[in-house]
């Protein structure tokens, strides 16, 4: 076998088993998720009621009181009175950042939050993505 040969052979088996170990990783976060989105199933429940029921921005008021970011700078920015579509745009912005799972710390916030993030995320998003066709 030449180098080449062996090269090929080697790195096709780093990447097999390179992608095997993601896979095994991404299976038992989600089984962890399953279990954790039982627990807050209420919580999840909650969110989407208000969110369908309450007004855009009413919304993320009660996200900020009842769910506020670990970070303690995370703050939601003064709402104006009869504020404009790129201004809600932005709020909607910093909001996705301040609740991004991917800055939650697991070990000093638990998994349980992670997971309540990225559902808030994903309502948010949604919001956001309606906005962004105006």
């Amino acid at each position: 076998m030449s180098i080449a040969e062996w090269y090929k052979t080697a790195t096709s088996g780093l990447a097999k088993y390179q992608q095997e170990e993601i896979t095994k990783e991404e299976v038992k976060y989600q089984e962890e998720r399953k279990v954790i989105m039982t627990k807050i199933k209420d919580q999840i429940n909650e969110l989407e009621t208000k969110f369908k029921t309450s007004g855009k921005l009413q919304f993320l008021e009660f996200v900020y009181k009842n769910y506020p970011p670990k970070n303690k700078k995370h703050k939601l920015a003064e709402i104006p009175y009869i504020p404009e579509l790129q201004q809600i745009k932005k709020f909607y912005q910093k909001v996705v950042v301040h609740y991004h799972p991917d800055k939650v710390d697991i070990k000093k916030h638990g998994m349980e939050w992670k997971v309540l993030s990225e559902e808030i995320v994903k309502i948010l998003t949604r919001q956001y993505e309606h906005y962004k066709g105006f």
